[in-house]
């Protein structure tokens, strides 16, 4: 590839050799040489200043393309991450705070079959299990709250019981 006055030039050199068969001419019987000798050669110049336009035409489309495809990948990759990692792990996150806060009485939707639902089954069962455990907890404390009330009134009653012997005992003497 050469460049005269500016533009791009493709030049070829062919050289001829002196053959028994060049395209189906003899080139031994005219010309007395021994066989494969250089016997001539051609010497061409192709302009290519409107293949090189193509080509750049056709690069420019193409970072084009790759820009445009770049910036679909990003959006739809954005996409995918909101839609299948970020919006569960919120919901996740809204569960677990709502077990620190105390509440166990929303139920967790499990749609999923893949790794975010095995999550959710798991703070599903979690939810279960630590509402259950502060039921039993609340009963134990409830009773334990009736059987000292229960034990308060019983003192109660023995102070009066003492207090009116005393009285009694006093009035006596």
């Amino acid at each position: 590839l050469e460049y005269h006055d500016g533009k791009p030039v493709f030049r070829a050199v062919t050289p001829y050799l002196a053959v028994h068969d060049f395209h189906g001419t003899d080139c031994i019987t005219c010309h007395t040489v021994e066989e494969c000798t250089v016997n001539g050669a051609s010497d061409i110049e192709i302009d290519m200043t409107g293949d090189f336009k193509k080509f750049h035409a056709i690069i420019l489309w193409l970072i084009v393309g790759q820009v445009l495809l770049q910036v679909l990948l990003y959006f739809l990759i954005g996409w995918v991450v909101r839609r299948f990692i970020v919006r569960p792990v919120s919901e996740i996150k809204g569960h677990l705070n709502d077990m620190v806060n105390g509440d166990m009485s929303k139920p967790v939707v499990i749609s999923r079959r893949d790794e975010m639902g095995e999550v959710l089954c798991a703070v599903q069962s979690t939810k279960v299990l630590l509402g259950s455990i502060i039921d039993q907890i609340t009963s134990v404390a409830n009773h334990i709250d009736t059987r000292a009330k229960h034990l308060t009134d019983n003192t109660s009653n023995v102070e009066r019981s003492a207090q009116a012997q005393s009285e009694a005992a006093s009035s006596m003497a």
